[in-house]
């Protein structure tokens, strides 16, 4: 045998992954308070935010350096009440109806900050409240330019709000789903434009949840 550390195996794409889950998902809607911690693991393999957090091994456990995700860059004005996003091209949704693997595009930015906050066309349709609304304090509007650029601005200055963009449930929501289903509570609605689908087929409520 020769010494010397040994090589370290590279990683190969594919595989399985088995986790151990203490109870069933009851829901995958993050704005709704019942919704349990299980849930958030098919929220946050499915379901993306615009921009996310720095993770490795370098990293100290308390850090939170913020990093793209949907948004490619983005800027805070000077005031702190006014922050750009300019939104990567050609991100899709996942390919299930009813979506239909779209382009993930600004109006979805704005459809679902409103949907969290339960604003604009949601104001008065008798939802259950948001219970991540402080999120967005003050929110004033979510304006779209074009395509690739959603702002979204405040009455007063809220410089936590880049860092609440990062989340773990600040994701975006496809307007398709709640147009037929009413909610996103569903995991057969979880549709978004992260890696991984929920597979009902290989999943069984009290034995199994299966995601692909």
């Amino acid at each position: 045998a020769t010494g010397g550390a040994p090589q370290q195996e590279q990683p190969q794409p594919g595989g399985r992954l088995v986790r151990w889950i203490t109870a069933d998902p009851t829901g995958a809607d993050p704005t709704i308070q019942s919704v349990s911690s299980v849930s958030d693991r098919w929220i946050g393999h499915s379901y993306e935010r615009l921009l996310g957090f720095k993770t490795g091994k370098d990293l100290g456990w308390a850090e939170m350096i913020l990093q793209p995700e949907l948004a490619e860059s983005w800027t805070v004005s000077p005031d702190a009440k006014t922050f750009t996003f300019k939104l990567k091209q050609g991100v899709k949704w996942h390919n299930l109806p009813p979506v239909n693997g779209r382009e993930f595009t600004s109006a979805d930015v704005k459809f679902s900050y409103e949907y969290v906050t339960r604003t604009g066309e949601f104001k008065d349709k008798g939802l259950r409240p948001s219970a991540f609304a402080w999120w967005f304090e003050n929110m004033e509007a979510v304006e779209t330019p074009d395509k690739y650029t959603a702002v979204v601005k405040f009455k007063e200055p809220f410089v936590p709000f880049i860092t609440y963009s990062a989340v773990q449930k600040n994701v975006m929501y496809a307007r398709e789903v709640y147009d037929k289903a009413g909610d996103f509570m569903s995991l057969d609605t979880v549709i978004g434009t992260g890696p991984f689908i929920f597979d009902p087929a290989g999943s069984q409520r009290g034995t199994r949840w299966q995601m692909k």
